[in-house]
């Protein structure tokens, strides 16, 4: 693991990259450049400096940004490949009879970026979207809470 990690994320920076990347690379035992879809020559100077450029969309959304490149750089998952197989869960929940489904990104010990998939669902089906959750995350368990509905 290294010691000294530097991760930016990058976007038609080619004018002042190099400067950059020459003040840490005496330093860093690793670059880690996430790309926002430059135009420019950012990717290819960043690669220049030794540096693991990968390439994810911009949705105008800095911290997702920072969080698709920590899923890609710790987990050594493709970001789209990870949300398919959320997206395909919550579709399995929804399907399995469950009132609503959603994933939150969270931050695990270590740093270490994960999601977390919740289901809203009557008591009666609660087993069974529960073995939903596990065959379809692979999760090693679950955890429950149960709520009331007001009026």
């Amino acid at each position: 693991m290294p010691e000294l990690s530097v991760v930016m994320i990058v976007k038609d920076e080619a004018a002042c990259l190099g400067r950059c990347l020459a003040s840490v690379r005496d330093i860093a035992d690793e670059i880690v450049a996430g790309d926002t879809g430059s135009t420019d020559a950012t990717p290819a100077i960043a690669a220049g400096f030794g540096a693991r450029v990968i390439r994810v969309p911009w949705r105008d959304d800095f911290a997702w940004a920072v969080m698709a490149v920590r899923i890609q750089r710790e987990v050594g998952g493709n970001l789209a490949e990870i949300l398919e197989v959320i997206a395909h869960t919550i579709a399995a929940l929804l399907g399995a009879g469950a009132f609503d489904a959603w994933a939150t990104p969270i931050v695990m010990k270590k740093g270490r970026p994960a999601h977390t998939v919740h289901a809203l669902c009557d008591a009666a089906t609660a087993s069974a979207i529960g073995e939903v959750l596990l065959r379809e995350t692979g999760s090693l368990g679950l955890r429950g809470t149960t709520l009331m509905r007001c009026q």
